[in-house]
């Protein structure tokens, strides 16, 4: 049976907060608080969904084969296989604090011309703006990357370190792969029309929106009734291999008004062989099985896929997942600490 998407909402983990917060006001001991805070935590995780990226979360591409091209990657880069890149620039929007190699390379790599950046230093916002160095900062020291195989390459200014097995991108393949076919069985919300060359997605202002397409031309999408901060999934569920975007400025026509909205959309082809970006898309990629080809157009969010065949620009947009981060949990479990500690205290009182 298909999961209803509106369990999913925040108002539904609040509510199960108050369940068993007033199960705690029946009772005391830290006892009864481990049993409530397990069944609260059970209750979250059937209530949450879960887009688990593994691996690939905090890489603006992922790739799990070869790279053959690529000119501008705004966040990190993680490339499976072989990667062969002139020119290329990359790192320069990715937040300061976040640690490990900008590039990642598992086999062979050639690197001519280009550069590694550093992160933004601290307190500066480095998603705003345009082009490296955003707002005029400079990088906070070089950036880095590792290959498992080979290095040549004619740049000075990279930083390029032996080191193999940084991922197990055999582990993350299948683990991707999974994540993909698993969103494909979630239960759509919304309704789907094709008309006048154009795809109208229309939601039901839930906090989480689920489309099925089964056109494989992505070509002036106009997203309707969706909550601004919605996390919305575009599933193909078509039988074409190859699906082309093109036609317009995605994010736009799809009326996500916020410039971060396309972080909450993920485009997800479990089974396609090919798709082509020719056009601006305001969304993140999930393709585990995908070549993808490209006309130099950009991609503003996450790109995972099997193979980058031509350039394509990547923006920093991390798709942002629905389910609370492990501290939100811990924040959870202490304030049930104390409210159990506080009435266990009242009754030795009494």
């Amino acid at each position: 049976m298909a999961r209803d998407p509106s369990l999913w909402s925040k108002t539904h983990l609040i509510e199960v907060f108050q369940v068993k917060s007033n199960m705690l006001n029946r009772a005391t001991g830290l006892k009864l608080v481990s049993i409530a805070a397990a069944a609260l935590l059970a209750g979250a995780a059937q209530a949450v969904p879960t887009v688990d990226l593994g691996a690939a979360k905090g890489f603006s591409a992922f790739i799990l084969g070869n790279v053959d091209h690529a000119n501008d990657v705004e966040g990190r880069m993680a490339v499976g296989g072989n990667m062969n890149t002139t020119g290329l620039s990359i790192n320069y929007r990715t937040p300061y604090g976040t640690t490990g190699p900008a590039l990642v390379v598992g086999g062979d790599l050639k690197y001519v011309g280009g550069r590694i950046y550093g992160t933004a230093p601290q307190g500066v916002d480095s998603t705003i703006g345009a082009g490296p160095n955003p707002s005029g900062w400079t990088a906070d020291g070089k950036g880095y990357g590792v290959y498992g195989g080979s290095s040549t390459g004619s740049s000075l200014d990279h930083d390029l370190r032996k080191q193999s097995n940084v991922i197990d991108f055999a582990a993350a393949k299948t683990k991707l792969e999974a994540t993909s076919n698993s969103l494909t069985t979630w239960g759509k919300t919304g309704s789907t029309e094709e008309k006048w060359s154009s795809v109208y997605l229309t939601g039901t202002k839930s906090a989480v929106e689920v489309f099925n397409v089964g056109t494989n031309s992505f070509s002036n999408l106009v997203l309707t009734n969706v909550l601004a901060d919605a996390l919305v999934i575009v599933n193909y569920t078509g039988s074409a291999s190859e699906i082309t975007f093109s036609g317009g400025q995605i994010t736009k026509q799809l009326g996500l008004v916020t410039e971060t909205a396309h972080q909450n959309l993920l485009f997800n082809f479990a089974n396609a062989s090919k798709v082509n970006v020719n056009t601006y898309v305001g969304g993140s990629i999930l393709a585990p099985n995908a070549d993808i080809f490209s006309n130099g157009s950009h991609l503003e969010g996450q790109l995972i896929a099997k193979s980058l065949k031509n350039p394509l620009e990547i923006g920093y947009s991390p798709l942002i997942s629905a389910v609370p981060e492990p501290e939100s949990y811990a924040m959870l479990l202490a304030g049930l600490g104390v409210i159990g500690f506080l009435a266990r205290r009242r009754k030795i009182g009494n």
